[in-house]
């Protein structure tokens, strides 16, 4: 136990090693003192294990079955190291609970999962495995046959284990995490979401108030924000947001990248205006799509909340345009189901509302693990505008060019320059600035370009190995993975490219927005318009990995490790990289930090606790209805005899492929459709079940208007899934069809078909009593 975690020790080294910031702080750490305590916990952790072991064997009289327990428990362990020793070198940060829930939807993230065990990792994994399977036992044996040498041994680890303790309560916390165990951290960080979180009665919005002077927009932007304005309240106008996947600033060039990789955006920005320094409050997508359209900040170190409260009454920025009377619609490339997105959209407002399972189009393109390609779901959106009459809300969610950044074949000329990820990500971006300019393209064809604001943003950054565990997005809160770019484009307003250099963080667009359309802003929304001269500080969090928090705050970035109370200081206007901490030098202004830093969890926590939830039923915006209930026997179903066998009174897949049984119920008056829910049984890995609910009209047009979506878990049972539909708005003329479609998709052995079942789903729909016209938006 004690070698593998010097192994694993050496591994999480050996990462910072590699990285040219990480080599500057592991030698500016090494000394006496911190260096042994770096092991402390590891060798108490060992210390644990063998005086365990030795008690497992000494208690159980069966030595058979002792020797079986120790057998099973290092086998455990060995999985669990070698896990964490994999997430060392494929992230380069401490593991984590959150971080394990991130790729545990491996339906979605298998992509970027292979890609980043592949290779080197993989045969770490393996000799680690090798060195506590075998090594164990193996030491188990030798000290059992020598008595006096096992005496020793433990007396000498125990020594160890009091010496290294005592240098690690001597020596200083390691801003590199260097001093605590993977293991540790592993399950320590499991229970964090459940230890409660004390509140505060202070004002948030006081909490934020920065303590660098004001910076006033410069007369370009202030220029730029009034011609907005004007623009905006002269009567209403459509709004297309488009909100890109890992956009790090640093790599495009819009906003200064080495490439070439941004044409398109670049002539958008040429009649717009440009956020240059937008932050992610998370670098998370989730967290990012509710900071920007929620106007809301998530809870610093929690779940999104998507999976938290996704019923939360924050009076989003579609909710509001449609009770002004806008039309909204919701595209995205990936799938809802990933971090249980559509349960949070699917009550904002948005009809329709596609994703990659039921865009439009879709089945003519390959799928990757992650989603589909970009095309069809801007022609799609276009399609959509193109049938509008009244002033609309388009929101669009790319996938691409998420992890392992591919391209589509044919869809960017030419290769990526250089070898690693940041050269593959910088080509990658090329296709999705292109399909920026198909967009922009389309609304001009489509004749509403004049008449539309689009605004194209990041959803969070992307790390490319500039700072330890900055890898990809969501553990670190450096430049490279918080900092995104805003560009607000509109013919009819803007003559002129302008930028606005100052902070920004997404809660901020929503009340800019609202602000220049001349609509008050809701009082929950903590966010401030743009225009004002004061900006508060921008407060940054992690979802999961290691628990941080922090502001940017005008020139100066902070950034506090919850658990081991390290703090760093940069001057970003001098170090824009964030190489050397300043924190020595501000020693007062890191400490009026240090407290706002925590100030903000509690006061975060209060504000998200006022807030209360949406009810059960329909959207606040649905008129009242009375209910009806559809449970559907999915044995009841048309199916084709090949596919399908009933067993046992229950409807089972007879073979692997995309299987589909279809049920069918007449709706005899306009209906709503409220809530969807299925419950199933599944025991193949890789296997997933999409439950689509439609609309067939009497004229024969058919029109999905809600799914959910289970993904195979291997035999973990009473999986099933969840999803309001439609936010409880979707309309259905007289005399039309429910069609529930059970869609499964097999893959795997044709025996394992066998285990995958669904017991029931049980649709509820409302009827009005508006009569037979349709009574969507």
């Amino acid at each position: 136990m004690g070698a593998a975690a010097f192994v694993v020790k050496l591994v999480s080294a050996g990462s910072l090693f590699a990285n040219e910031i990480g080599r500057e702080r592991l030698f500016a750490e090494v000394g006496p003192i911190s260096v042994p305590g770096w092991f402390a916990a590891d060798a108490s952790l060992a210390l644990g294990w063998g005086l365990g072991a030795g008690l497992t064997l000494g208690w159980m009289r069966n030595r058979i079955v002792a020797h079986s327990v120790l057998g099973l428990l290092h086998a455990a362990v060995a999985i669990l190291l070698a896990g964490v020793a994999l997430v060392y070198v494929a992230f380069g940060a401490v593991p984590s609970w959150g971080l394990l829930h991130n790729l545990g939807n491996l339906g979605d993230a298998q992509d970027s999962f292979v890609a980043l065990v592949s290779g080197p990792p993989l045969l770490l994994l393996g000799a680690l495995l090798m060195l506590l399977v075998v090594g164990a036992p193996l030491l188990e044996r030798i000290l059992r046959a020598r008595p006096g040498l096992c005496r020793r041994c433990a007396m000498g680890l125990a020594v160890l284990a009091a010496a290294l303790l005592t240098t690690r309560a001597a020596s200083q916390p390691s801003a590199l995490e260097l001093d605590r165990n993977g293991m540790v951290e592993f399950f320590a960080s499991a229970l964090e979401p459940r230890r409660p979180i004390t509140s505060s009665s202070r004002d948030l919005r006081e909490v934020l108030r920065p303590q660098s002077p004001a910076a006033r927009p410069n007369a370009a932007a202030a220029t730029a924000y009034h011609a907005l304005a004007r623009w905006a309240q002269e009567r209403p106008r459509n709004i297309v947001i488009a909100i890109l996947e890992s956009m790090p600033a640093g790599q495009l060039q819009i906003t200064g990248g080495p490439d070439l990789n941004t044409p398109e955006m670049a002539r958008l920005a040429r009649s717009g205006l440009l956020w240059p320094r937008l932050y992610a409050h998370t670098p998370n997508s989730m967290f990012a799509i509710y900071a920007l359209l929620g106007a809301n900040h998530g809870q610093p170190g929690g779940p999104p909340i998507s999976e938290a409260r996704p019923r939360i009454a924050c009076r989003s920025l579609p909710e509001v345009l449609v009770e002004r009377g806008y039309a909204a619609s919701l595209w995205h490339s990936g799938r809802f189901s990933y971090y249980k997105k559509d349960l949070f959209l699917s009550a904002r407002g948005f009809d329709p509302m596609h994703d990659a399972v039921t865009m439009p189009g879709a089945d003519r393109h390959k799928k990757t693990s992650w989603g589909i390609r970009e095309e069809p779901t801007i022609d799609a959106l276009l399609q959509w505008v193109r049938s509008q009459a009244t002033p609309w809300l388009a929101v669009y969610v790319s996938v691409y060019p998420h992890h392992p950044y591919d391209v589509p074949p044919g869809a960017v000329p030419g290769r990526a320059a250089g070898g690693g990820r940041a050269p593959r990500f910088r080509h990658a971006a090329r296709y999705i600035d292109a399909m920026v300019g198909r967009l922009a393209d389309g609304m001009r064809a489509a004749g509403v370009q004049d008449d539309t604001l689009l605004l194209v943003l990041g959803d969070h950054g992307e790390g490319f190995g500039e700072h330890p565990g900055s890898t990809l997005h969501g553990t670190t809160l450096y430049e490279e993975g918080a900092r995104t770019f805003a560009l607000w484009n509109a013919p009819g307003a803007f003559r002129q490219a302008s930028v606005d250099d100052r902070p920004f963080g997404h809660v901020d667009i929503t009340p800019t927005l609202l602000d220049g359309m001349g609509v008050a802003v809701p009082g929950e929304h903590p966010g401030t318009p743009a225009p004002r001269v004061e900006r508060p500080m921008v407060p940054l969090y992690t979802g999961n990995g290691v628990h941080m928090v922090g502001f940017v705050d005008g020139r100066y970035k902070f950034i506090h490790r919850i658990g081991t109370g390290v703090s760093e200081l940069y001057d970003l206007s001098r170090d824009p990289a964030e190489r050397r901490s300043i924190a020595a030098w501000h020693r007062d202004r890191l400490a009026t930090y240090r407290e706002r830093a925590l100030a903000f969890v509690a006061a975060q926590h209060a504000w998200e606790t006022r807030l209360p939830d949406l009810g059960s039923g329909p959207h606040p915006a649905a008129p009242a209805q009375r209910a009806e209930h559809w449970t559907i026997d999915p044995k009841d179903c048309e199916h084709p005899a090949r596919d399908f066998a009933i067993d046992g009174g229950t409807l089972r897949p007879a073979r692997p492929g995309f299987l589909v049984a279809t049920c069918a119920r007449v709706v005899p008056a306009a209906g709503r459709v409220t809530a969807l829910r299925a419950r199933a049984r599944e025991a193949l890995n890789g296997s997933q079940m999409w439950i689509s609910l439609q609309w067939l009209a009497p004229d024969g047009s058919r029109r999905e208007v809600a799914y959910c979506q289970i993904n195979g878990n291997s035999g973990k049972p009473a999986t099933g899934c969840e999803a309001s539909l439609v936010g409880g708005r979707t309309g259905f003329g007289a005399g039309g069809q429910l069609v529930a479609e059970l869609q499964y998709d097999l893959k795997g052995r044709p025996a394992a078909a066998a285990d995958f079942s669904v017991t029931a789903v049980e649709t509820s729909y409302v009827f009005s009593d508006s009569g037979s016209k349709e009574t969507s938006p």
